[in-house]
């Protein structure tokens, strides 16, 4: 038995998309679930809108994701000599024909077929033109692309992975361009030849490629190459079952980085889009998505994307993630220094917070700049149940007289002051929360005077004092 070879293949023309970034890891999965080899392969051949950043930008989101390949980035573009070699031997075999239909004259004959109520594929009109017709267009200068006698084969029966057994006509889906009339390759031909080349045992896809399935198939046949196996997964649809778009908020990995999200997490909700693994844990980590991965229990119907989900998926992940893991992620969302960020910080924010995007908020009061005491003591007044000068004075000093000078807090000095005062315990801890912070909401008091310090919180409660 021949080792598994997965692909990835995008095309470099835009940010890589959430419904990609799961087939990447589909095809990441079933290679190292078998034992085999994940290739990653740019489709660079879209002169007009592939783009050197959009290249980079998806390499540097697999290894964001940690979905790192075994071979590649084999690019397209590299490799246009391969693609000439393997038209020649088409039109050896009088499998391809040049094509001089305009593409206005296409879209005409397009809009009559529907008109018609006859499918809209090509008539393959060029592929029964005489050789002396065929000399002069040519010699007159008329553009050309060269289409594959597709029409020609027999029904093409194929067994997908997720969809089970598929059937098509060619004689009813028309003459495929292989070669563009500026001489590039079209996508069916170029991919064919690389998997072919590269031995791909099997390829997963989006299911919007199903149809150019057969296509690829009869190439391969052509060239008596071994078909490979194909699994071709459902859409990812948002609001109101309709394929994920813009309107339904962010739709690529950049994104899903920029506004906080974590790679496991992200990877955990797309393990999830269509797929159900067997286990209770809320969040896997890639060796056991590996593990408990089974391609052939992949849905075919839709995915539906939800966002909320995510999110929840998102904070569970950095709840259950080590500090020392996700200091770096402090780090670059706060664009900190890393004697700023401590353990402890790390452990007290990594409670309060959904997504990464929520830190800088979440916990600018802590740094000296996000401190206001002017603003702190309108605060304090504005509470509800603010007891008045005197009282507020009496609590923060005894607030003081709790904490150690290795900045640990103890209740009871203020736990004492409540019984001999008969104040509600409520006020007398917020008051020094609302001191400190700004904010009537948020972590543990005695977290919040572990992370500052007992210096910070002594320059603090010294600066309100001074202006109540």
């Amino acid at each position: 038995m021949k080792s598994v070879r997965t692909r990835f293949a995008p095309s470099p023309t835009g940010e890589l998309h959430i419904g990609n970034a799961r087939t990447a890891l589909f095809a990441y999965l079933y290679a190292k679930k078998n034992g085999g080899k994940f290739i990653l392969r740019l489709e660079d051949t879209d002169t007009e809108r592939s783009r050197p950043e959009f290249s980079d930008a998806i390499i540097d989101d697999m290894k964001w994701m940690g979905l790192l390949w075994d071979e590649g980035p084999f690019k397209q573009s590299e490799r246009m000599n391969i693609y000439k070699e393997y038209l020649n031997r088409l039109r050896g075999k009088n499998l391809v024909y040049e094509c001089f239909c305009t593409p206005e004259e296409l879209e005409e004959r397009r809009k009559i077929a529907l008109k018609s109520g006859r499918p809209p594929v090509y008539d393959g009109r060029c592929g029964n033109l005489s050789e002396k017709e065929r000399e002069r267009l040519i010699s007159e200068g008329k553009k050309y692309t060269y289409r594959f006698r597709f029409s020609q084969f027999e029904p093409i029966e194929f067994n997908d992975i997720i969809r089970k057994k598929v059937t098509f006509n060619p004689k009813i889906m028309g003459d495929p361009i292989l070669i563009r009339a500026d001489g590039v390759p079209a996508y069916n031909f170029a991919c064919t030849i690389d998997d072919m080349l590269m031995g791909i045992t099997s390829v997963i896809r989006g299911e919007d490629l199903l149809d150019q399935t057969p296509r690829q198939i009869a190439l391969l046949k052509t060239f008596g190459a071994d078909i490979p196996e194909y699994a071709h997964l459902p859409l990812i649809f948002g609001k109101g079952k309709k394929p994920l778009s813009k309107r339904d908020g962010a739709t690529s990995v950049a994104e899903f980085r920029a506004q906080g999200y974590l790679p496991i997490a992200l990877l955990n909700y797309l393990y999830l889009l269509g797929y159900a693994p067997n286990t209770d844990k809320k969040v896997l980590s890639l060796s056991e998505m590996t593990e408990l991965f089974d391609l052939e229990r992949v849905s075919s119907s839709p995915a539906i994307f939800d966002i909320q989900r995510l999110k929840f998926i998102n904070r569970e992940t950095i709840r259950i993630t080590c500090p020392d893991e996700l200091k770096g992620f402090f780090i670059d969302r706060l664009n900190r220094r890393s004697d700023l960020i401590s353990d402890e910080f790390v452990r007290v924010f990594k409670e309060e917070i959904f997504t990464l995007s929520e830190l800088e908020e979440a916990s600018d009061y802590f740094f000296s700049e996000g401190f206001k005491p002017e603003e702190f003591v309108n605060k304090i007044k504005a509470y509800k149940q603010y007891p008045g000068q005197m009282i507020t004075t009496e609590i923060l000093h005894t607030f003081i007289g709790s904490i150690s000078e290795d900045g640990n807090f103890t209740e009871e000095p203020l736990r004492k002051f409540i019984e001999n005062r008969g104040i509600k315990p409520i006020i007398v801890f917020m008051i020094p929360r609302i001191a400190l912070t700004g904010r009537d909401k948020g972590p543990a008091i005695k977290d919040i005077v572990k992370i500052l310090g007992y210096n910070e919180v002594n320059r603090r409660v010294e600066a309100i004092l001074k202006l109540l």
